[in-house]
């Protein structure tokens, strides 16, 4: 994180991310309260909502509740608003707020992601899943906003598809002007060998 201090908000549907980074807790009690009664977003609130996990990132949490609550959460025009406003009360607090929003549902995703600064799309450099970033790379060009994007690239096969093969690649997506995006790679690591996700995840390591 270059020294940044950083919050990740997971809308998967069974706090993956959180698990995947050994969080003490995965659910929040408090976020499901806010959303259901409406509450004002104050740092107490936005605090209780937030777990912290062994390799120091903090991660806002999915609120506790079945499917009615996560229905809410994600569709109900009158309750997104809730999560909006956290987002920009962390981003007061953090230097970066990353939106790790694994494929959900609904209209909370698409409010993100056209209130973006960046749009950052994840990829391993093995064919399946370059062909999964085209795919979603295709879905993120049809959403409006002037937000730049970038593409992450993990080198995790050491003889498969370079930088330049993927970016050849997308180059046959409609609309894709690679002067809008920056793309970055991670060198080829072997801890890189426990990647998990094709293109959905920000994390390429085990603990």
């Amino acid at each position: 994180t270059l020294g940044k201090s950083v919050c990740i908000v997971d809308l998967s549907q069974h706090s993956s991310l959180a698990h995947f980074l050994v969080a003490n807790r995965f659910r929040s009690p408090d976020y499901a309260s806010a959303i259901l009664d409406k509450l004002s977003i104050t740092s107490t609130l936005a605090a209780s909502c937030i777990t912290e996990t062994p390799c120091g990132l903090s991660v806002l949490l999915p609120p506790s509740g079945g499917p009615d609550i996560r229905e809410l959460w994600l569709r109900n025009h009158d309750s997104f608003e809730t999560t909006l406003g956290l987002v920009d009360h962390l981003r007061e607090k953090f230097d970066l707020v990353l939106v790790d929003y694994a494929n959900a549902e609904g209209i909370l995703p698409f409010a993100l992601l056209t209130r973006a600064d960046t749009r950052l799309a994840v990829t391993t450099n093995e064919p399946a899943s370059v062909h999964l970033l085209a795919e979603a790379l295709k879905d993120l060009l049809t959403i409006p906003g002037k937000e730049r994007c970038g593409i992450i690239c993990n080198l995790v096969y050491q003889n498969s598809l370079t930088k330049e093969d993927i970016l050849d690649y997308l180059y046959a997506i409609d609309n894709f002007n690679p002067e809008k995006f920056s793309s970055f790679s991670i060198p080829f690591d072997n801890r890189g060998r426990h990647w998990v996700g094709t293109k959905n995840s920000f994390f390429t390591e085990s603990h």
